[in-house]
């Protein structure tokens, strides 16, 4: 997942450093509002600038929000996000697709007075750039360079559920159990999330919901019955599945489930007794 995110807060952002004067250092990370820190583009949760932090990744369907740092020199009022007075205009811009990605490109709801914080509908697929432009206003209507990210539009993910484990015979109904899960989405290092829970043979949680990131296509994983004591049907159902990158956006694009449930058939082993003589008649 890329680490170009907000680390805490109420909001995910993505940074989108601009260009700015020789008297203004351009920091890997910065302050951000209500607490968060806000990470530049390219750049790791650590700092690190990283080349596969080149190109962002974003579900279709999830809503983005970015952040572009003025000049300082240009905007001395402004003091940090969302704090002081903005001097210079922001344009902000699309170009360069090779897929169906198209954006929807609005000011954050309450934030308009700060054209440098911006909020993009993802929808369609493929790649395009996200552009944005300083420009100081008039009579010098000067033009900053224009500042771009690749952006990689994917779609949801499915997961689906293999055929179901063998049944097992045993006297010790906490067996462990090998899932087989098939998981379908564009980005070939795309890990994916998915929530599930195991239920007992009674319909009773026996392990509550949870969380389990595994990797792209065909995987398989275990799932001990910790805590089991009936004999029957266990069940496991997936609740939900997402692209591990859809945790960016502000609200989370669930994937696709087929075949949501798997049963697991554990029976008690029977104890053969004891062989007796009978009498003749």
């Amino acid at each position: 997942m890329k680490k170009s995110t907000i680390l805490r807060g109420l909001f995910t952002f993505a940074f989108v450093a601009m260009g700015l004067s020789a008297t203004f250092a351009q920091p890997a990370t910065i302050p951000g509002v209500n607490g968060e820190t806000l990470s530049r583009h390219g750049y790791n949760s650590s700092g690190i600038a990283v080349a596969p932090e080149n190109t962002d990744s974003v579900t279709t369907g999830s809503v983005m929000r970015y952040y572009a740092l003025p000049d300082a020199t240009a905007n001395p009022s402004y003091t940090s996000p969302l704090t002081g007075t903005l001097t210079d205009a922001f344009a902000w811009t699309f170009t360069g697709a090779t897929g169906t990605a198209a954006g929807v490109n609005a000011n954050v709801a309450g934030y308009a007075a700060f054209g440098n914080y911006q909020q993009v509908t993802w929808s369609g697929t493929g790649t395009i750039e996200l552009n944005v432009q300083e420009n100081s206003p008039a009579p010098a209507s000067c033009t900053g360079p224009l500042t771009t990210i690749p952006v990689a539009i994917l779609p949801v993910p499915t997961a689906t559920f293999g055929t179901d484990p063998a049944s097992v015979c045993t006297n010790d109904p906490e067996q462990t159990f090998t899932l087989p899960v098939t998981l379908s989405t564009a980005v070939a290092d795309g890990n994916v999330r998915i929530n599930y829970t195991v239920y007992n043979p009674d319909a009773t949680v026996l392990i509550a919901a949870q969380d389990l990131d595994i990797d792209e296509g065909a995987a398989s994983y275990d799932v001990t019955l910790t805590g089991a004591a009936q004999y029957g049907i266990y069940y496991v159902v997936i609740n939900s599945v997402t692209d591990r990158i859809s945790r960016k956006p502000v609200t989370d694009v669930l994937g696709t489930i087929t075949d949501n449930r798997i049963d697991m058939y554990v029976y008690r082993t029977p104890v053969t007794g004891p062989i007796y003589h009978v009498p003749n008649i």
